[in-house]
């Protein structure tokens, strides 16, 4: 029975200091896709993501959220990670983004090219800098619930995301990010405030939409050569118009309706989610998300904890062809 394989890409929040760097140090096609897009990064912001990515007095857990590069970072790893997949035999059936993930998703179903895509998250972020407030994101892990039961919530925040029942986001402007970990703190409620200065995924956003729709106007689209599923309309994207770059910041996500749309449309066999974001984000919602009978395999390859040369030729040894 044959597998399918989605090629999976995560959004902003995922991020941190040296993600890849691994591969880029001992795979020679990462290495040289990684400074082909940098390339163009180095037109568009006059400095070297990847410099940024692995400056060497930066560790793991200091905070990247400088938005121009880590927007730039994310997609610069994520495409990386589908063409070095491609190249040895493993071929997308489904490309599923989530967040800023999306334009990965569209540029390697070449619906975009990765210049395009560069262009657009680039000016995404300047648009958001020049008009929206500093914010933030907390990923809570506790049943999504109690977002409707506590004001000291709901009343200082936007619901982001529901990834599964027991993980959740929210999204709040600058002044109530640290009123709401101190809170989550005291309840002794488990979360992690993100490595994001901005309230994505809210009306937080909202002062930076004209802009940006302005921007996309009288921006083409190709035809997906590679079926897209979207965490922002919980299904497939058959169309795409300009607003869509935008809306994929701004909506809600609802991961949980696309994978059971991938499970179901999975008659025979099995799907293998191959998570090619950095933090293994969507590996770990994926899993959550499938069935206790579930068939699926998911795979991460770039985490914290480095080693992500060995996860990757692990996996081409197993799915390879």
């Amino acid at each position: 029975m044959r597998k399918k394989y989605i090629f999976m890409f995560s959004g902003q929040g995922s991020q941190f200091y040296h993600m890849g760097e691994d591969l880029y140090e001992n795979n020679l096609d990462f290495r040289e896709n990684m400074l082909e897009l940098d390339k163009y990064a180095r037109e568009l912001t006059g400095k070297s993501v990847v410099e940024c990515m692995f400056q060497k007095e930066k560790r793991k857990s200091d905070s990247f959220d400088d938005l121009p590069m880590t927007h730039l970072a994310i997609f610069m790893v994520e495409y990386s990670m589908a063409q070095i997949m491609q190249k040895q035999g493993i071929q997308p059936d489904y490309v599923l983004g989530m967040s800023l993930g999306e334009f990965a998703s569209l540029a390697v179903s070449k619906v975009i090219t990765a210049v395009e895509a560069m262009h657009y998250i680039h000016t995404q972020a300047e648009v958001i800098i020049k008009n929206c407030g500093y914010g933030g994101m907390i990923t809570i892990i506790d049943d999504y619930h109690i977002f409707e039961q506590y004001p000291e919530l709901y009343n200082n925040s936007e619901l982001a995301a529901v990834n599964f029942a027991t993980h959740f986001v929210i999204s709040c402007n600058e002044e109530n990010i640290h009123f709401i970990a101190k809170f989550l703190k005291e309840k002794s409620i488990l979360h992690v405030v993100l490595p994001v200065k901005y309230g994505f995924h809210s009306y937080y956003m909202d002062e930076a939409k004209w802009d940006y729709i302005e921007f996309l106007k009288d921006k083409k689209f190709g035809e997906p050569v590679v079926k897209v599923a979207s965490c922002y309309y919980g299904g497939w994207l058959d169309q795409i118009s300009q607003s869509f770059l935008w809306d994929v910041v701004r909506g809600k996500m609802n991961i949980g309706s696309v994978v059971k749309l991938l499970e179901d449309n999975t008659s025979e066999g099995e799907n293998v989610y191959l998570d090619l974001g950095p933090s293994g984000t969507m590996a770990t919602i994926v899993k959550n998300c499938l069935s206790k009978d579930s068939q699926s395999k998911v795979e991460g390859i770039i985490t914290l904890f480095g080693k992500e040369t060995d996860r990757f030729n692990k996996i081409i040894e197993i799915y390879g062809q």
